[in-house]
């Protein structure tokens, strides 16, 4: 994993009564004072102790943080090792016939600096939902800013120096239900399941509703929804997908008035079979405020997807012919033809993947000249040039093996992107967010040899530190969805609430 010299790095892996656990670096790479508290910290409880024979450390916890050297170059390359220890035979994972160890190699990122959140940011307001957890958010042209939130059959608005004030979503799927499975049998919710998106277009603020396939033998029909909200007039439109169990997660807003569509993500449809939908809200209803189903809609429009693979999110080009899409499970994003429907893979291979998946692309944003996608599964940003089709592949340097690579927003001729935390350990938890200068990026990657997968070090990337504890400091903050408003300001989706960063 990428990180930066000087860094705490926080690892973590489970435990179990009789098994106790061996932590080794050994040369060429190894861990300088490997032996001290000075490059290895370990949580109470842990019943850590040093033996400096086998120059390996013993522990029955499940997490320790170790500290890169500062200043050693970019490349340099930490090697640890972990191995399972059985308490009553003493075979440990590493013997013969073991079964092998668990390894990770701490990488320093080339050219990434390290700030503390005030070197960009003068304030930071935080504002609380009651229920739910914030996913998405967006800028109005006023500067308020809308949330969607999983597990909430609300969306949330945040005015400039306000709370965050709670809207619920009209009762229209009293006889629609989202699925619930937190408890057995699975039963029915009116809340979302999975509140993915929210997008402000055209003075209406979009969002997701639903798209969470959590039980078993299709017990309780989940239905999704599409929802517009109107700030101006305080009224709602919602749009029933056709349709159980959709998985609805991504959704883009092309073009204005009458001639607005509204694009969005089935992961799940039809058992397995994921489509690309758009509907003109103009020619289904637009009165308001009432609900509408997209069933026999003429403007209504599903573009199948291969199936077997998850796409997820959907971002719209600026040349209005092109949707790009991340498949989640395929390490790759996808072109989609607005006209023809015709689907163009940019597979692109894992790298230090921490995932069974892959990389798992996420959240996808589009400038007139590439493509940018962040790896949920190994924290990379990728860049794919829509000329020549090359694919870039940058590292983001993590502080904890939990983090995951989760928003993106472009603004300012920056790539801003946020790392979550969903794991959520009690030891060394991290969530943040940072920035890539494009131009130097750009810059960096014509100096790459020709072909489609490359990694070039951006020569300006930040990542800011010390605003997780800020943000939130009751628990351990889990950034979401990212946003970039005027003047440089940064809204962020967090576990319970939504962060606004001014500069």
């Amino acid at each position: 994993m990428a990180v930066t010299a000087g860094s705490q790095v926080s690892l973590h892996w489970g435990t179990a009564a009789d098994r106790y656990f061996l932590l080794t670096s050994a040369a060429p790479n190894a861990l300088p004072n490997f032996g001290s508290s000075t490059a290895v910290t370990w949580p109470a409880g842990s019943g850590a102790s040093w033996n400096s024979t086998g120059q390996w450390w013993a522990t029955v916890g499940g997490a320790v943080t170790v500290t890169v050297p500062p200043g050693v170059a970019a490349g340099s390359t930490f090697d640890l090792q972990l191995s399972t220890c059985d308490s009553t035979s003493g075979l440990c994972s590493n013997s013969p016939g073991g079964g092998g160890s668990a390894d990770v190699s701490l990488t320093v990122a080339a050219n990434w600096a390290v700030a503390n959140y005030k070197q960009g940011f003068a304030k930071v307001d935080t504002m609380a939902q009651a229920s739910g957890a914030p996913l998405d958010v967006a800028f109005s042209g006023a500067g308020t800013v809308w949330n969607s939130s999983e597990f909430s059959d609300a969306i949330g608005e945040s005015p400039k120096g306000s709370a965050l004030i709670s809207i619920p979503v009209p009762a229209d799927i009293a006889n629609q239900p989202f699925a619930s499975c937190f408890s057995s049998p699975c039963g029915a919710s009116s809340w979302s399941a999975l509140g993915e998106r929210v997008v402000y277009a055209n003075g209406l603020v979009w969002s997701t509703q639903g798209g969470w396939l959590g039980f078993p033998g299709g017990a309780v029909a989940n239905h999704s929804e599409i929802v517009a909200y109107n700030p101006t007039a305080g009224a709602f439109c919602t749009y029933l997908v056709p349709g159980n169990d959709n998985e609805v997660i991504g959704m883009a807003v092309t073009g204005k008035g009458r001639r607005a569509l509204v694009w969005f993500v089935e992961s799940d449809f039809a058992g397995g079979h994921p489509t690309i939908d758009s509907f003109s809200p103009a020619q289904v209803g637009e009165s308001c405020p009432n609900g509408y189903s997209l069933s026999g809609a003429r403007s209504f429009r599903r573009i199948p997807w291969p199936q077997g693979d998850a796409p997820a999110q959907v971002s719209a080009d600026p040349n209005g012919t092109t949707l790009w899409v991340t498949d989640f499970f395929g390490s790759a994003v996808e072109s989609v033809d607005v006209a023809t429907g015709a689907i163009t893979p940019h597979a692109y291979p894992s790298r230090n993947s921490y995932s069974k998946h892959g990389a798992e692309p996420w959240q996808v944003v589009v400038d007139t000249n590439d493509v940018y996608a962040i790896d949920y599964g190994d924290s990379n940003l990728i860049r794919i040039n829509k000329v020549d089709g090359q694919i870039d592949q940058v590292p983001i340097p993590l502080t904890s093996d939990t983090e995951e690579g989760y928003g993106l927003a472009l603004a300012g001729g920056k790539l801003f992107f946020s790392l979550a935390d969903d794991a959520q350990p009690a030891f060394g938890a991290a969530s943040t967010v940072g920035y890539v200068d494009l131009s130097t990026w750009e810059a960096a990657s014509s100096a790459c040899p020709p072909g489609v997968d490359c990694a070039p070090a951006p020569t300006t990337a930040v990542v800011y530190t010390g605003l997780s504890a800020v943000a939130d400091p009751s628990a351990d903050a889990d950034f979401r969805g990212i946003a970039v408003g005027s003047r440089g300001r940064l809204a962020i989706a967090d576990l319970h609430q939504v962060v606004r960063l001014t500069p």
